[in-house]
């Protein structure tokens, strides 16, 4: 047997007279939601605060539930650092802070979930922080 361009292909004696061809055709399910064409992307997105621009406001797009990093720098001698992250959705506010941080470079991976639609602030008193998730988009 070998394949040509519509199928494979059988010679030989058969009780009918020709070559046969064999057609592979496979049925793929679709349902409607997943028959409109969509490539899906991962888009970084941020919010990034320091004293003199505090706070900084933003919102979770895309679909599905995204987890948030937080990364806040505190200088030698800040008299009073402090982070707070607010998250707002559907009528119900969530809040995380953090406050007596420590000098350097701190990372809090992951600490909080939000889904699309959650509108996000973040406040600072001397310090900076940036505020990360990813977004799954359609394009």
């Amino acid at each position: 047997m070998y394949q040509s361009p519509i199928g494979w292909h059988a010679g030989g004696c058969q009780p009918w007279s020709g070559p046969y061809y064999l057609a592979l055709i496979l049925p793929v399910p679709c349902m409607p939601s997943d028959c409109k064409p969509c490539s899906e992307l991962v888009v970084p997105r941020e919010i990034e605060v320091d004293a003199a621009s505090s706070p900084q406001q933003g919102f979770v797009g895309g679909h599905g539930e995204t987890h948030l990093t937080l990364e806040y720098l505190v200088d030698a001698g800040a008299a009073a650092p402090a982070v707070e992250i607010k998250l707002e959705t559907g009528g119900t506010t969530q809040t995380w802070s953090a406050t007596d941080l420590a000098e350097g470079y701190h990372v809090e991976d992951g600490f909080l979930a939000a889904e699309a639609g959650t509108k996000v602030s973040i406040s600072v008193t001397d310090a900076l922080a940036r505020l990360r998730w990813c977004e799954r988009i359609c394009c």
